[in-house]
């Protein structure tokens, strides 16, 4: 496609021409306007990760997909047809097919195949489908950008939209802290449409120097037109919006990136930038201390005294980043398998769960192997060289007001890689696309970064198809499934079975391979009497999704249907799968305790009072989720103790029991609490924690008095009191 829009020209009454631009054809403009849609709502549709169903009200189904970001598969859903229209646009209506140069194209290709390998490896799981389907989209976004943009009105059009869709979403996230401190909470770390701050982050450094890029592109503008001035008015104000929202994150990692990348672009292009950048650097650097100084509590967490007093984080993701390296070691070449990180970790873990790497680089090779890292890495060393390259034949003016779009990619992508080697960002739907859909733009405005490929437009064209249409069945069975799930995790959390099993059906006639809608349906079935209906649905899930969460879960029922045996195996094969799975390891010392196999059961508590010991039960990554299987385990030995009449041991007991319980009391149950709108609240569990809670104090009590400790009986009868009248 040509640089320049060609031009006809037309008479005036006065007889002088004047030239316009030629309309473009209908395929091009549906292209336009479907890549444009990708880059502007990526941040809205696909920040977030799927993480199981949510409960959703049908009157809140287009707020939560179309705003608040809250139902992922529907979100993936409009970006991949978004891509997969503007794909089979360019297949269709295009001349001439142009592809990135093979330097660039032989890696993905290649990465792709190793993908489709590790998704056999992992079983072809659901989890694995998906995630391949989302690496598929991504490779189209950058094929499809790629062989359309050249440096002209198409290129700018997709990097404003990108810079819009990102003043957007740091707006949003402003206005969250803004009610959030209203209400008299000003550490809050806003999250915005994303799956934690810290994912809003890597975005937002992407997109930063890219808009710095577009604001030089446009001081660098010659000519009277009057909107000129309010461009660069609009874009300084859109970098200081996007910069305040990365503050507002509390990301130290996000804003090392931003300031790398800023410096990158500063650098790359020094001598010609011109002096009103500097100045506006500067002012807009000035707000941005404003923002650091009125959000103080929340730019606390970038003092060394926040860093020190939260070693917490940086010690859980260094040790997730050493049980993720043992993975790679003993899976090197095609890994555990795509999309299996969240259950094949906990075997490899000295640290508590966690279901990602915290590195994208961490969990492409742990979950694909390491040729996959490798085929990633060489694209990236190719794009950046042609990306980077100097333009020979000497450079006009218009030539190096791209270089400054171009510049500002490079320092997205630049800073995107230094914040995904210490987070998971890929597996965000969005940052996926968003950084392929920068190599594309890279790639279009580079020079002799895209070759003609002689492909015959026949073949294109049923290849085209072909693709567009597994793809999108793909999403489009996981979208519409998670509607009609969402709705019947909704009908669960009001107590309406009959409708809940209605909308778990329709979820799994849409996708029936989706473990979590199994996993639901299963409860549901147990809850309505049809038990072996239940057990079955349970083991196809297990099956999908083997994960030690979902064997005790499995366990759970089992028991409950009084098949003791059945359940016992269920525990210990996810105990196998997961060995500090606490839950598990109390249950099953529960259920050889009432099975007369109480030494056994000991020991088992024993280990959980080990654990508590070890780094898994010491560094957290969340300090507000307290586990409470260490206090029933001390709760436990220290009863034997008692019966054995070691007072003293059991006192000892007791009171670690009481510090656990009473950290849960004061840290988890608030925050527990507050999820009891989105139907993430367990009462029953609640009332079982409490109930033990108050037994350990009544035990405490009782062996203080016979000592005399009337002061700290006094105190612990105000907590008893307390615990008693506690409502759940």
């Amino acid at each position: 496609m040509p640089s320049k829009n060609p031009v006809k020209t037309r008479s005036h009454t006065n007889g002088k021409p004047a030239a316009r631009p030629a309309r473009p054809p209908a395929w091009l403009q549906a292209a336009q306007v479907s890549l444009a849609a990708a880059f502007a709502l990526a941040p809205l549709l696909g920040g977030n990760l799927y993480v199981g169903l949510r409960s959703t009200p049908p009157e809140m189904l287009l707020a939560d997909w179309l705003w608040n970001g809250q139902m992922p598969l529907m979100g993936g859903m409009l970006l991949a047809l978004f891509v997969l229209v503007a794909f089979m646009a360019v297949v269709w209506g295009a001349d001439i097919t142009r592809l990135p140069v093979m330097k660039l194209t032989l890696p993905l290709l290649m990465l792709g195949g190793w993908l489709g390998l590790s998704v056999i490896k992992a079983g072809g799981h659901w989890f694995a489908f998906q995630r391949f389907a989302e690496w598929g989209v991504a490779l189209l976004f950058f094929f499809t950008v790629a062989a359309l943009v050249r440096r002209g009105r198409l290129g700018l059009s997709l990097i404003v939209s990108l810079v819009a869709g990102a003043t957007l979403v740091s707006l949003r996230g402003i206005a969250e802290y803004a009610g959030a401190y209203s209400s008299g909470n000003p550490s809050w770390r806003i999250f915005a449409t994303f799956f934690n701050p810290n994912f809003l982050a890597g975005y937002l450094v992407i997109t930063i120097p890219v808009t710095w890029g577009l604001l030089v592109y446009w001081l660098r503008a010659t000519g009277d037109d009057p909107r000129l001035r309010l461009y660069r008015l609009l874009l300084t104000v859109a970098a200081w919006l996007q910069m305040s929202a990365l503050v507002l994150t509390g990301s130290r990692a996000g804003l090392g990136a931003m300031v790398v990348s800023m410096a990158i672009f500063s650098l790359l292009q020094l001598r010609r930038l011109p002096r009103d950048y500097w100045l506006r650097l500067a002012s807009v650097g000035v707000l941005l201390a404003g923002v650091v100084w009125l959000a103080s509590p929340a730019a606390q967490r970038l003092t060394p005294q926040a860093a020190q007093q939260e070693v917490y984080s940086g010690a859980f993701r260094v040790e997730t980043w050493k049980g993720a390296a043992r993975m790679i070691q003993q899976n090197p070449l095609l890994g555990v398998g795509l999309g299996s990180f969240d259950w094949q970790y906990p075997a490899y873990a000295h640290t508590g769960y966690t279901r990602n790497a915290h590195s994208s680089y961490l969990d492409l090779a742990s979950e694909a192997g390491l040729p996959a890292l490798l085929f990633l890495f060489l694209f990236g060393v190719a794009w950046l060289w042609k990306a980077g390259q100097r333009e020979s034949g000497g450079t006009t003016d218009s030539a190096a007001d791209w270089r400054f779009l171009q510049m500002g990619l490079i320092a997205g992508v630049l800073a995107s890689a230094a914040h995904n080697a210490v987070d998971s960002d890929l597996n965000a739907f969005c940052h996926l696309l968003i950084l392929f859909g920068l190599f594309g733009l890279g790639v279009g405005l580079a020079i002799d970064a895209t070759t003609p490929m002689p492909v015959k437009r026949v073949g294109r064209r049923l290849g085209g198809i072909l693709l567009s249409v597994l793809l999108l069945w793909h999403f489009v069975s996981v979208g519409v499934g998670e509607i009609a799930a969402n709705f019947g995790k909704y009908q669960m959390f009001l107590g309406h079975a009959p409708q809940a099993e209605s909308e778990l059906k329709s979820a799994l006639a849409w996708d029936s391979a989706n473990p979590d809608y199994l996993l639901e349906y299963a409860e549901l079935s147990f809850v309505t009497g049809e038990r072996d209906k239940a057990f079955n649905l349970f083991e196809q899930a297990i099956r999908s999704k083997p994960s030690p969460r979902n064997y005790y879960r499995y366990g759970l029922y089992l028991e409950r249907d009084g098949r003791v045996t059945e359940a016992e195996a269920e525990f210990r094969e996810g105990i196998k799968r997961d060995p500090n799975n606490l839950p598990t390891l109390l249950r099953l010392a529960r259920l050889l305790e009432g099975g007369n196999r109480s030494d056994e059961a000991l020991k088992l508590y024993e280990r959980l009072t080990e654990i508590e010991k070890t780094p898994y039960g010491q560094v957290q990554a969340v300090p507000e989720i307290v586990e409470t299987a260490y206090a029933f385990a001390h709760l436990k030995l220290g009863i034997r103790q008692e019966e054995q009449g070691d007072l003293e041991g059991a006192e000892a007991r007791y009171r670690q029991a009481h510090k656990v319980f009473e950290t849960y009391r004061q840290r988890t149950l608030p925050f527990n609490r507050a999820a009891r709108a989105m139907g993430r609240y367990n009462p029953e569990r609640e009332r079982e924690i409490g109930s033990g809670h108050l037994e350990t104090v009544r035990r405490l009590i009782a062996i203080l008095e016979k000592k005399g400790a009337s002061e700290e009986v006094a105190s612990l009868r105000e907590i008893q009191e307390s615990l008693e009248n506690e409502s759940y």
